[in-house]
């Protein structure tokens, strides 16, 4: 991932559009075998840029649905986000006190941020990220797919997960997804963690 510094906060660019790879080889031997697109890696890019310094100019380059996105963890959405309320960091976080053994608030561009803003926390030294765009079903870090919402299974699943190279162990695995409708908005987003 190469980041360049502008106005203080990196700009992010991809290394893609390459075949979607699973971030770690699953239990079973499937993979998300599809390629991601360049609009898929805009998509992922945009957040990027977004959840580092969340604005209504950056909320505009998301690509909400005109009513919003629904926020989940995991196969479930539990929350909404009107666009108008998006810049707000606080509206991204779902009211979960524990998924997945660990406890909420959880929030995507949270995790997000933390992933590509660097060790100390700072934007304006990001770190290498090594983020993985793929398309479709992908592995839950070592085990088999968790599938998509049952709302959203016919609507495009965009993900990005942190590259292996990056990670020491499951417990630093996260995916977020994005299910994206026939006009190319994203009607959802899910943020999927590992057990510790």
């Amino acid at each position: 991932m190469d980041t360049t510094t502008g106005s203080g906060v990196p700009t992010v660019t991809l290394d893609q559009p390459r075949p979607a790879t699973p971030t770690v080889d699953p239990v079973d031997g499937d993979a998300a075998t599809s390629e991601a697109t360049d609009a898929d890696s805009a998509l992922v890019e945009r957040f990027v840029a977004f959840s580092l310094d969340p604005d209504a100019a950056s909320t505009s380059e998301l690509g909400l649905a005109s009513e919003g996105a629904q926020l989940g963890l995991g196969d479930r959405l539990l929350t909404e986000l009107p666009v108008a309320s998006a810049p707000d960091p606080a509206a991204w976080e779902i009211p979960e006190d524990v998924f997945r053994g660990r406890v909420g608030p959880f929030s995507a561009i949270d995790v997000m941020a933390r992933e590509v803003a660097g060790s100390d926390g700072d934007p304006s030294v990001a770190d290498e990220s090594g983020l993985i765009v793929t398309f479709g079903d992908h592995p839950h870090c070592v085990s088999p797919p968790v599938p998509a919402p049952p709302e959203m299974n016919e609507m495009r699943r965009v993900s990005v997960q942190p590259s292996p190279n990056r990670m020491q162990s499951c417990l630093d695995w996260f995916t977020i997804d994005f299910f994206v409708d026939s006009d190319g908005l994203v009607a959802a987003i899910t943020l999927d963690l590992w057990e510790p």
